[in-house]
């Protein structure tokens, strides 16, 4: 078979589907949001926490660098959330700021051996 160009409406359709799915998505998670009790809320906030943690446990627990890393970016948002010189750092810039310093230094201590790219 021959291949495909790559052309704006081949783009258009590559990109459409996941943006309306993510709009979609969103929209019916703020409708929902609004509909459903604060203890439920609360209930699911927990949930998305643990969510994540089911994400990074399983890799943590086969590779000590992405195990150090956790604890690095945990570390670091303890010390931005405690120390009160940080107090005026947006929840938002603070999760910036934590994966960048968390992920220079786990690359500082594990760098990616070239056999592997």
């Amino acid at each position: 078979s021959k291949p495909h160009r790559v052309t704006f409406y081949y783009m258009l359709g590559l990109g459409f589907p996941p943006i309306l799915g993510w709009t979609m998505g969103t929209l019916l998670g703020a409708l929902a949001g609004s509909l459903l009790p604060p203890s439920l809320l609360s209930a699911l906030g927990l949930a998305l926490y643990a969510m994540f943690v089911a994400i990074v446990l399983p890799p943590a627990r086969q590779d000590k660098s992405i195990a150090i890393a956790a604890i690095i970016a945990m570390t670091i948002s303890c010390i931005i959330y405690y120390v009160p010189v940080f107090d005026g750092v947006s929840s938002g810039f603070s999760v910036i700021i934590t994966t960048v310093i968390s992920a220079g230094i786990t690359a500082a201590l594990f760098p990616v051996s070239k056999e592997i790219q």
